[in-house]
């Protein structure tokens, strides 16, 4: 069940919500993504949240040659390719993530 179906069916008071609550609920999320929220499920991370704390692995990695020792600066390369590779599994700004 998707959190359309559950915003239809609290909305509605009814397991089978109408297609005007429906409407009503697209309404709502349309409202909610042109302000920038999304809704998503528990263990999902949007690919633009990834991307912002990619960078601020990429910062990191960029100045670790400098105040870590060689262990600490490949592990730090390493981490922007890591933090990447989650958008391709679906279980798992400068370094500010917005809120879901």
């Amino acid at each position: 069940m998707s959190a359309r179906d559950i915003i239809a069916k609290l909305i509605s008071g009814s397991p089978f919500p109408s297609k005007r609550t429906y409407d009503r609920v697209d309404d709502a999320l349309d409202a909610l993504d042109d302000a920038g929220y999304r809704i998503l499920a528990r263990g999902e991370i949007d690919e633009e949240t990834l991307e912002a704390a990619a960078r601020v692995a990429d910062k990191s990695a960029a100045t670790a040659g400098i105040i870590s020792h060689e262990f600490s600066s490949a592990r730090l390369e390493e981490l922007p390719d890591a933090i990447r590779a989650l958008k391709a599994s679906p279980d798992e700004a400068d370094g500010e993530a917005r809120n879901e």
